[in-house]
């Protein structure tokens, strides 16, 4: 059986705001939840088919969308070309295809486009599979798409972070993990007797048995303001980054606590989703309701 792939959720707040003073507006003022359900619809007929981009190796395009609730949910065809590589048959060993730099994959990524017309918010969840995501193309082009239709507005979003998660803030700390990716040269040398100058450090601080540090949202304070950086260095050492291990119905999940990394958005949903046999892509009942509790718990966390 394959190892089964990193699969996650970026997830993003979505407002509209003039453009004179950058205030927020509310979805139910001048019907303006419908007129941006609406714009969306219309923007995936638009994208219905890949575009070419020369700008770009990337292409994606809507697949299937339905409406769900207060808005619409489906697949996005994501893939990326200009490179070259070979598909091997595991079993076999043999290779099955030669792909060349002009190929263009293809692979199926799930979205949420959720507006209610009584916040002044919405929130639009992207799937990514085994570090796929195109999350950053789509909110550009329908920004645009927005901006050509509405001039006086502009679509203002927002990254919401795992810690943002009502479930999150409130799971218990089981662990710290502190990581940096140079100075361990002189560690590996005494512990390990190698000369290795570009070593890494990686720490770990876990409660032992049922024990644990706290909720999530207590240790966060500590690595944030005035505190972060006596939390972020030990006998001489700086790390980068740290990441908490936290509990969350019966599962282990790391969640970052500080660091400038690029995933720190990224939701894991690997052991949350049901994956089919044949693909190895999350079932779409799996990952639907999934999204279902993402949105729900971000929505009880923004209006706490």
């Amino acid at each position: 059986m394959a190892p089964k792939v990193a699969i996650g959720a970026y997830v993003y707040r979505v407002q509209v705001r003039k453009v004179r003073d950058y205030t927020a507006l509310s979805f139910s003022e001048d019907d303006l939840g419908l007129k941006l359900r609406q714009a969306f619809l219309d923007f995936t007929h638009k994208f219905s088919e890949p575009e070419d981009k020369e700008s770009t190796n990337r292409r994606w395009y809507f697949s299937e969308m339905e409406q769900e609730g207060s808005g619409y949910q489906g697949t996005v065809e994501y893939g990326r070309t200009g490179f070259s590589s070979r598909l091997i048959d595991l079993t076999s060993r043999q290779v099955q295809y030669e792909r060349v730099a002009s190929d263009l994959d293809f692979i199926p990524l799930f979205n949420r486009f959720w507006v209610p017309d009584e916040y002044e918010f919405g929130l639009w969840v992207f799937q990514s599979f085994s570090g796929y995501s195109c999350n950053a193309l789509m909110l550009d082009d329908f920004a645009r798409f927005w901006r050509s239709r509405y001039e006086t507005t502009r679509l203002a979003v927002s990254a919401v972070l795992p810690e943002e998660l009502k479930q999150v803030r409130e799971a218990p700390e089981k662990a710290v993990v502190l990581k940096t990716k140079t100075g361990g040269g002189a560690i590996a040398d005494r512990q390990l007797g190698v000369n290795h100058e570009d070593a890494g450090i990686s720490f770990e601080i876990s409660a032992r048995g049922r024990d644990d540090f706290g909720t999530f949202g207590s240790l966060k304070r500590r690595f944030t303001g005035k505190q972060l950086d006596e939390a972020m260095e030990m006998d001489g050492i700086l790390f980068e980054d740290a990441q908490a291990k936290v509990k969350i119905n019966g599962r282990t999940r790391r969640v970052t606590l500080a660091g400038t990394g690029s995933m720190n958005a990224l939701i894991d949903l690997s052991r949350d989703v049901k994956t089919s046999a044949g693909t190895g892509h999350p079932t779409k009942p799996s990952i639907s309701a999934a999204f279902d509790e993402i949105v729900k718990d971000v929505v009880v966390g923004m209006l706490e």
